[in-house]
Order: structure tokens, then sequence, then C-alpha cells
């Protein structure tokens, strides 16, 4: 697949934050349905997933400011970007991943593993040019 089939601003949000399809789809879930008000437990169900990896997914979207977290700990899961720029991104991703599904996913798996690559890179030798 070329890079340019994909806008270049979805490019840049997926090398940023996006790892996996599960990832999307609980973006999906959340964007899909921005009214209401999830348990984790009920995203799982609906993902059809772990909970265990749900829970990572979200925390990841917090930590990268994707979403904003649930004010509360008891509080629910909803669709909460950061910022507007993070809402547009997010709006893109889903109508492309609608659209072309298979693109966004080979983009996704195409790109070298980020542990794969930190572990590659321990072994570079010589100076880095200046």
């Amino acid at each position: 697949m070329r890079q340019n089939d994909l806008p270049n601003e979805l490019l840049q949000f997926i090398e940023n934050y996006i790892d996996s399809v599960e990832q999307i789809l609980v973006l999906q879930t959340l964007f899909d349905n921005p009214q209401r008000v999830w348990t984790v437990s009920e995203l799982t169900n609906e993902i059809r997933s772990a909970r265990t990896s749900i829970d990572k997914r979200l925390m990841d979207f917090y930590q990268k400011k994707v979403l904003l977290p649930p004010k509360d700990q008891g509080d629910g899961v909803t669709f909460s970007p950061a910022d507007a720029k993070m809402e547009n991104a997010i709006h893109l991703l889903i109508d492309t991943f609608r659209e072309r599904p298979s693109r966004v996913v080979a983009f996704i798996y195409s790109r070298p593993s980020k542990s794969i690559q930190a572990f590659s890179d321990a072994f570079k030798f010589g100076r880095e040019e200046e």
C-alpha cells in the first residue's frame, strides 16, 4: 500500500496515537454514541475484547491526551476528545476506517513495532551524524 492513499493528517495521527485496530474500535464505539456513558465492562462486551485490554487502551488515550479522563473514578467513559483538533482527527480516522478499513489496518501493521524498533536501536553502533 502506498502511504499517500491516506491523508497525511491521518497518517500522522495513526503514527502518534494508534497501535492496534482495537484502539480504533474503542474510539469508534465512543464516537458512534457520543451521549452515552459507558462502563468499561459495557465497552468490553461491545468490542468483544478483554477488560484489561480495554482498560489499557483507555489509559493510553488519557495519557496521550486523545481523550479526557472521567472527572471522578466512578464516572463512566464517554466520547470526550481532549480538544477540537483531536476531535477532528478522530472523526477523520473513523470515517476513513469505515470507507477503507483495509488501508488503515495495513498502515497500522506495516509500521515497525515501537518496542521492536527500540530494541533494534539499542544495537546501532557508531556516532550519529551531527
